[in-house]
Parts: structure tokens; sequence; C-alpha cells
């Protein structure tokens, strides 16, 4: 049986992702597309064992794998390059919550709809770990 080209790019560009023992199959770009995102102001340890800073993203692991690399768009200021290092509680699906330095920020960002564009999928947690987040120069200038 014949695939069709795009069918044959998908096979050949899907990553296999490791999740809690599980192994799951992603195709390069299957999660690219429009999500709903928040901000988050907290500090401490990330679900990846890292310290929260700017450059990371929460994200549904099953969706976004910890150590994810993402590109945002439509996300005025915080459009750029961003890793997965953390998984919100109440993410389901295509939600993200992005890390903020201050509650205004947190409150400026609000509630919107951002493109996704998936660089590369993570393996989970040591992956995200080892990670390193976006230069400040591939992301938008922070809002202060």
């Amino acid at each position: 049986m014949k695939l069709e080209s795009s069918r044959k790019v998908a096979a050949v560009a899907a990553a296999l992702t490791i999740l809690g023992g599980a192994a799951t199959a992603h195709a390069a770009g299957k999660d690219d597309g429009w999500y709903e995102a928040t901000a988050y102001v907290i500090e401490g340890e990330t679900a990846s064992g890292t310290e929260a800073k700017e450059g990371i993203v929460a994200a549904d692991p099953d969706v976004l794998p910890l150590g994810s690399r993402i590109r945002l768009h439509d996300a005025g200021p915080y459009a750029g390059e961003y890793v997965v290092k953390d998984k919100g509680r109440k993410l389901q699906g295509r939600e993200l919550d992005v890390f903020v330095e201050s509650e205004r920020q947190a409150k400026e960002f609000g509630e919107r709809r951002v493109r996704v564009e998936v660089l590369e999928y993570g393996e989970g947690r040591e992956d995200a770990r080892q990670e390193p987040v976006a230069e400040p120069e591939k992301r938008a200038p922070a809002v202060r």
C-alpha cells in the first residue's frame, strides 16, 4: 500500500517520547496550532526540577512533554522560544502557562490565544532538566 507523501513525511518525522514509562509517538508538527495561554508567577522548582524563570512554559505533558522546545507566535511581547519545564495541575490539552517575573506582567498577559510551533519534542523530566532555556534575544523583550 502506497502512502501519500504527506503521510510519509509524518511517518519519517515521528519521534518517540517516553511519558511515565509509556511510549507515545509524536509526529513533527502534530501539536502545532492554537493554544489558550495564561501567565504565572511562582518562585521555586518546576516539575522538571529546575528553578522557575523567564523562557519556561507549563503545558499538559500528554500534549507537550517536559523538555519540548516551542515557539510562541501572536503573543505580543511574549512571542519567542520557550522550553516546557513545568506542568500545571489544571492544564489540559492545548493550554499553556507562560512564566513571567511579576504579578503585573501576569495580569497584563491575561488570557489569550497564541499560536504554537513545536520545534522539538522533549522526552520527560530528565530531558527538561538538561534543556537550556532560549537566550533572551530569541524571545521578545520582557515587559517590565
